[in-house]
C-alpha cells in the first residue's frame, strides 16, 4: 500500500521521480537531500570511525581500495576476479579489497581466492573495517555496481574510478561525469599506471553536480539536517512542497 504514510522521503529528485513513475503519489513523494552524505556529518563520521592502520611500507606506492558490491546486481563477477588478479600483480601499488557491507551478499570468499592474488595485494576486509577510514587511507577507490560509497570518495577528494566493464548498470557516476569510467581493463590499467608515474588525476567537474543532486536534492547548498528537523517539527505539514 503506497498511500499508507503521509510522506515518502528520498535523497534526490531522480530517485523520487522514479518512484512516482511506479505509482507513488507525487504530493507525498518528496526529495529532501541526504543526511548520510551531508559533508559536515561525513567529516564527523570519519572522525568517529576507528582509523585504518596499515603496518607495511607505503612510500612510493599508490594505495588502491576496491569496493566489492552485492553479487546479484548485474555484476560481472568473473571479470571482477580477473581484474583483481591483474591489479594485484601491478608494480608500485598496494591493493586492499573491502566486502559489501551487506554480509552474505558477496560473490567471493576472501579465504578462497586471496592466495590467487599477487604481491601487491595487502588485505581483504569486511565490516570490521569502516569504509570511510579505508577511503581516508587510499589514493584511489574503485567502485562497481553503483555503490553509494563513491559519494564518500568524492567528499574526501580521492580519485574515484568506476570501471564500466565490471557491471551492466547505468549510474549517476557516469551520468554526471563524476568518476573516471574506463571501458576496458587496459583503460583502467592506464589510469593506475599514470598515478604510479606521478600524474595527478584531477577531480572531475561532474563531481560537484552529483553532490548537488544527491546531497542537496538538486538545489544549492543548504543545511540538510536542519531542513529535515524544521520540516518534521512544523505545526502543520504541507503536502506537495
Amino acid at each position: 500500500d503506497r498511500n499508507l504514510f503521509d510522506y515518502y522521503v528520498f535523497q534526490n529528485p531522480i530517485r523520487r521521480d522514479g518512484w512516482i513513475k511506479w505509482g507513488y503519489d507525487p504530493a507525498k513523494t518528496q526529495a529532501w537531500g541526504s543526511l548520510r552524505f551531508y559533508p559536515q556529518w561525513a567529516t564527523l563520521n570519519k572522525k568517529i570511525c576507528p582509523r585504518f592502520e596499515y603496518d607495511g611500507e607505503t612510500q612510493g606506492k599508490i594505495k588502491i581500495v576496491f569496493m566489492q558490491f552485492q553479487k546479484d546486481y548485474n555484476i560481472n563477477n568473473g571479470d571482477i576476479f580477473e581484474t583483481l588478479k591483474k591489479i594485484s600483480h601491478m608494480d608500485k601499488i598496494l591493493l586492499t579489497i573491502k566486502d559489501s557491507t551487506r554480509e552474505g551478499k558477496e560473490y567471493y570468499k576472501r579465504q578462497n581466492i586471496s592466495n590467487s592474488l599477487g604481491n601487491s595485494f595487502v588485505g581483504w576486509y569486511g565490516n570490521e573495517v569502516h569504509s570511510p577510514a579505508l577511503i581516508d587511507w587510499a589514493d584511489i577507490v574503485i567502485v562497481i555496481g553503483g555503490s553509494s560509497i563513491g559519494i564518500e570518495v568524492i567528499l574526501q577528494n580521492k580519485v574515484l574510478i568506476r570501471p564500466l566493464f565490471l557491471d551492466t548498470n547505468i549510474t549517476l557516476y557516469e551520468y554526471f561525469n563524476a568518476a573516471y569510467t574506463p571501458e576496458t581493463f587496459n583503460d583502467l590499467e592506464s589510469l593506475i599506471t599514470d598515478t604510479t608515474k606521478g600524474k595527478k588525476l584531477p577531480k572531475l567537474d561532474g563531481a560537484n553536480k552529483l553532490i548537488k543532486e544527491i546531497v542537496y536534492a538538486g538545489k544549492e547548498q543548504f543545511d540538510v539536517p536542519k531542513s529535515y528537523y524544521d520540516t518534521l517539527t512544523e505545526l502543520n505539514l504541507n503536502y506537495g512542497r
